[in-house]
């Protein structure tokens, strides 16, 4: 495994860690577990972002739903 000195972002997509196509927030256990199996492999720094997948599109359509988004 190659070690940096500076620290890698590692974005993970709303949907690889939950179902998009869901109406309410489901998280896919098996792919956040071999996830953070493969992360916790790696001895540099690193910076973990994520984003809101099927939990934060239900609360998007509500609130943009009447400007039409």
């Amino acid at each position: 495994m190659n070690v940096s000195t500076e620290p890698v972002i590692l974005k993970l997509g709303g949907s690889v860690i939950t179902d998009k196509a869901a109406d309410q927030g489901v998280v896919r256990e098996d792919a956040l577990l071999r996830i953070a199996k493969e992360v916790s492999e790696y001895r540099g720094k690193m910076i973990i972002v994520h984003g809101a997948g099927s939990f934060g599109h239900t609360y998007a359509k509500k609130i943009w739903a009447w400007q039409g988004f």
